[in-house]
């Protein structure tokens, strides 16, 4: 074959290949696989979610956003039955404060009248947004046709091609920590308990990371948002495990992250639930320093209803 011809054959085998594995992209994503957006697989599986479930976001009354904090630690359909009502969680692994806001501006609110931000301590450490292209995560949530997430997972693919090929064994897994089948809520409660499935090196390792102060103005700005439209935040300080707190470092910082969203709650008019100091938990309800089981995350969800009760912040 001369030039043109082997040029011919290398254009229309390089157009097959890129149009098989397109097809293949769109079949892995009828089977639960994340076309993706970002670096995150849990940020681009909860997009995915809010695609694929427009109807309960429509109707949400509330909604529960933040880190792995909001995701594991709180169950959004015991709450569904509480003084809250149609409750829907868009909580992701490692979602800062810059990034709860930022996906909270691309979802029409129009209809909530709760928002409630689970938080620890390292949630307010790094001051930062995902870089994502926030035109084209705006058309994919609202069902708008687009391209984009397919080239963008096509792109991806071999920049993940670990996690890809082992991505029934990470994410699929539910005994384990990355497990990223969402209940119908959004949630992802832990079923196993102090069991081999534990990680014990992730019990004690203290947060040495230091508070990022700008992290509280990003916080007053989201609530100002919240505000804006009618609606009414609630931070909830998960619970941490006591033996966390026995570093001097991680003690100090915790102290003026607690302190610091208290202060903030009364001039800002906010409800703040500090659940570690009011629960005391026990190790039986942890899966490691800052995560719960099942069953920490009904206690967690049951004393935010309380509260919201007493506080006559309806």
């Amino acid at each position: 074959m001369n030039e043109k011809q082997w040029l011919k054959v290398y254009i229309i085998s390089s157009i097959f290949c890129i149009m098989f594995l397109l097809v293949s992209i769109i079949i892995l994503n009828e089977k639960g696989r994340p076309l993706r957006f970002s670096n995150s697989i849990c940020y681009d599986a909860k997009l995915n979610y809010i695609h694929k479930n427009q109807e309960l976001l429509a109707k949400a009354k509330t909604i529960v956003i933040g880190s792995s904090m909001g995701l594991n630690n709180i169950d959004s359909d015991l709450l569904d039955k509480t003084i809250f009502h149609d409750v829907i969680n868009l909580s992701s692994w490692g979602l800062q404060i810059g990034e709860v806001y930022q996906l909270l501006k691309l979802i029409n609110l129009s209809n909530i009248k709760y928002i409630i931000y689970p938080t620890q301590y390292i949630d307010f450490t790094s001051k930062k947004e995902k870089t994502i292209n926030k035109i084209e995560v705006k058309k994919f949530l609202y069902h708008k046709f687009s391209l984009y997430p397919y080239f963008y997972t096509l792109s991806s693919f071999s920049r993940n091609l670990r996690n890809n090929i082992n991505y029934s064994k990470l994410y699929l897994n539910k005994n384990n920590y990355t497990y990223l089948c969402f209940d119908k809520s959004g949630d992802v409660n832990y079923n196993f308990d102090n069991s081999s499935y534990i990680d014990k090196k992730l019990w004690s390792k203290p947060y040495l990371e230091q508070l990022n102060l700008q992290t509280f103005q990003t916080l007053i700005q989201l609530n100002n948002y919240i505000k804006s439209i009618g609606a009414k935040l609630i931070v909830v300080i998960t619970p941490l495990r006591a033996e966390i707190l026995k570093n001097t470092k991680t003690k100090d910082n915790y102290d003026i992250y607690c302190k610091k969203l208290k202060s903030l709650s009364s001039t800002n008019h906010y409800l703040y639930i500090n659940t570690n100091s009011i629960l005391n938990l026990k190790d039986i309800y942890f899966i490691d320093k800052s995560h719960l089981n099942n069953k920490g995350a009904e206690i967690i969800s049951k004393t935010i209803n309380t509260y919201m009760k007493k506080s006559k912040y309806e």
